[in-house]
């Protein structure tokens, strides 16, 4: 009796991990573990960041106006691009196809799903790529554009009958955030997280609205975005917080004068991120400030238009924003008006700020732009159709941006500098003959230019009439005589690149009779000659 109560026992605790195996394998919580995240890459999602702060602070270069190239697509594009950690450009037309190009321009596959495409894809660190279709089809793929699946029943809107245009976000769990009616949390295999329902208080049934901004991420994990609300005669808007696992913190209402609803008030814009604040704008031509713990009203500001565009953050605080005035706003950190940029024709592209403040965007005038950071105008791109895409910032000083005209444009460098030697931080003895050797390398189509040498900003020499074609490379070199003491700039300059290198010059060491690379010579001569002294001297 005790073997068999033992053999049992034995045999209910085997069924029982049984059981607790097959659940734990069956679970959505096993098979939907979150293990990649966001995309390490410059440019891996709409606005670039979690934060939605449309800047890159990690590129190597501002762009330059040269066009490298540009990609046709199947239809017009009004997505904006995301950008592959191997360089791959994944770009979504209103023809319906998702397509992925390569660095040089060149077609890597097409995934043609058959509603049109608005939105920009998300990119995850093992290779996904998760997009949205105007017709609320959500869709992963494989980095060969191979489908892992596709969720048909969750996003179609139903009250509103509105389009799909807020672009994914990859969490850094890996979960996604994709939103329409409602926002949902969606594991990597595709089932659903959790999700958020908007309900006026008090109120059981949902909200007569949709979600067309896309989520900022803050670094406690909380989630902010736009909602607009359309009901008979009136439609207004919302910025909603959540926490990161869908609970609401807190939401904020436009509202009139008079405290009501602010007809008129949708929020199209996404929210960017930045000390503590949130920045939006709004149909009611209107730019937002919130304190992001609460949601309470910072300051607002008006324009004379329209404001769809997303703001962009510079590096000093301060707020970029197209509008339908045609205007691009620049505004400080206390709301007060830093300057305005009048292109010939609506702005809904969304601003990108580069690493050394120059921002991009393009305008209903067909063109591309870049400012610098005082608004006036750097340079323009002219394409043959209206710019409603915002550009995506390469790391390497390339730009990619969408146009009606059917392309995909690639904005960037063709003479690339590398200063091979000497070194940041280098030393030299005043007087010294130093050698600045540099390599030239064409990104473009063939080209002549002349490089130039300069020294802490004075132009000491040029190296005329260069040409590369498109990948060739060309070593040079410039002599240059130490002078100092103190600090120096080295740079060396195309008509699309620079580098500097700075080195230190050192005074030079009256006391020291011999070089220092002679010194050594001299002292194997000397050992050599006492030790042929000692030999004589033992023989004497």
């Amino acid at each position: 009796m005790i073997s068999l109560g033992k053999r049992s026992i034995s045999t209910k605790i085997s069924i029982v991990l049984v059981i607790l195996l097959l659940l734990t394998l069956t679970s959505p919580l096993f098979i939907s573990e979150a293990e990649a995240g966001l995309a390490d890459s410059s440019w891996p999602k709409f606005r670039g960041n979690l934060k939605n702060t449309g800047r890159n602070e990690d590129a190597i270069r501002e762009v330059s106006n040269n066009t490298r190239w540009a990609f046709e697509t199947d239809g017009r594009v009004d997505a904006s691009p995301a950008v592959g950690s191997d360089g791959t450009i994944y770009i979504g037309d209103l023809d319906g196809n998702l397509t992925a190009v390569e660095a040089n321009g060149s077609e890597r596959w097409k995934f043609e799903t058959s509603s049109s495409i608005s939105c920009t894809p998300a990119l995850s660190d093992d290779g996904t790529i998760y997009f949205v279709t105007n017709g609320g089809n959500f869709y992963s793929l494989n980095e060969d554009g191979e489908k892992n699946w596709v969720r048909d029943d969750i996003l179609k809107p139903e009250r509103t009958g509105a389009s799909v245009f807020s672009s994914p976000v990859v969490r850094e769990d890996g979960t996604v955030l994709v939103a329409s009616e409602k926002l949902f949390s969606v594991y990597p295999n595709g089932t659903v997280q959790w999700s958020f329902t908007h309900r006026f208080e008090g109120e059981d049934d949902p909200s007569p609205g949709i979600i067309q901004s896309s989520p900022a991420i803050d670094d406690e994990g909380n989630i902010y975005f736009g909602y607009s609300i359309a009901l008979p005669g009136a439609d207004f808007g919302l910025m909603i917080a959540l926490d990161s696992e869908g609970e609401k913190l807190w939401e904020f209402m436009i509202r009139d004068d008079e405290g009501d609803p602010k007809t008129g008030s949708q929020v199209f814009s996404s929210p960017a991120i930045e000390d503590g604040r949130l920045y939006f704008g709004s149909d009611n031509n209107r730019l937002y400030a919130l304190e992001k713990e609460n949601g309470t009203e910072a300051w607002n500001r008006t324009t004379t238009g329209n404001i769809f565009s997303s703001p962009a953050i510079g590096p000093e605080g301060t707020i970029y924003v197209g509008s339908g005035d045609k205007m691009l706003h620049a505004f400080k950190p206390n709301g007060t008006s830093a300057w305005r940029f009048r292109a010939d024709g609506e702005i809904h592209s969304s601003p990108a700020v580069g690493p050394e403040g120059m921002i991009y965007f393009g305008s209903y005038d067909n063109n591309i732009y870049s400012l610098y950071p005082d608004g006036t105008e750097r340079w323009r791109v002219k394409t043959e159709g209206r710019v409603f895409s915002s550009p995506a910032l390469h790391s390497d000083g390339f730009m990619y941006i969408g146009s009606f005209d059917e392309k995909l444009y690639a904005i960037g460098i063709r003479f690339s500098i590398s200063i091979t030697e000497p070194e940041d931080g280098d030393k030299f003895e005043q007087g010294e003959e130093v050698v600045v050797n540099y390599t030239v390398t064409n990104f473009a189509e063939e080209d002549t230019q002349d490089i130039e040498f300069y020294v802490d900003g004075d132009l000491v020499g040029t190296e005329e009439n260069i040409t590369l074609g498109e990948g060739e490379d060309h070593e040079g070199g410039f002599n240059w005589t130490a002078e100092g003491p103190g600090e120096i700039d080295l740079e060396v300059t195309s008509e699309d690149d620079k580098e500097v290198v700075t080195v230190t010059v050192e005074e030079k060491d009256e006391t020291k009779m011999i070089p220092n690379d002679v010194l050594p010579i001299v002292i194997a001569i000397l050992l050599l000659s006492l030790l042929s002294f000692g030999k004589r001297k033992g023989k004497d």
